[in-house]
């Protein structure tokens, strides 16, 4: 009788942790379930956030872009307005130095004041084609920095 209850009492002990041991899988299961879940969310989570980065991305380049044309086109107009004002200024200077050479012709002397004036306002229009070729360079370098570092600002 001490034998079979211990043996009673033995088989109600392991049926009982077998039990816990099944209950104890299931709970493990579940968890290891709804992690594996919570890890496929975030991946999606992940895969949407790298798409709409992209988006963005397409977005923000074709923008900058735009810009740049628009401002590639802004320096191309400052750059003809500025060659057709050396145009203008060599037609004048052309029909400056025609006048002084007729004037040089008539009057040795006054020619020669006539002609150091003539040296003088093309001095002077040399400097201001300069001046304008100077900042439309730097217009243009300053555009090209600022589009580089926009682009390389937005790629970080």
């Amino acid at each position: 009788r001490v034998l079979r209850a211990e043996v009673t009492a033995l088989e109600r002990s392991l049926a009982e942790r077998s039990e816990l041991d099944v209950a104890r899988r299931e709970d493990q299961d579940r968890v290891l379930a709804r992690r594996d879940a919570e890890a496929d969310e975030l991946r999606k989570s992940l895969v949407e956030s790298k798409q709409e980065a992209e988006t963005r991305l397409a977005i923000v380049r074709q923008e900058l872009q735009l810009v740049a044309d628009e401002r590639e086109s802004a320096l191309r107009a400052e750059v003809a307005s500025a060659e057709r004002a050396v145009a203008e200024r060599d037609v004048l200077l052309d029909s400056e130095r025609e006048q002084w050479e007729r004037l040089a012709a008539q009057s040795g002397a006054e020619a020669k004041e006539l002609q150091a004036e003539l040296v003088v306002r093309q001095q002077e229009a040399d400097k201001r084609l300069a001046t304008i070729t100077q900042e439309l360079q730097a217009a243009s370098d300053q555009r090209e920095s600022v589009l580089r570092a926009e682009v390389a600002s937005f790629e970080r």
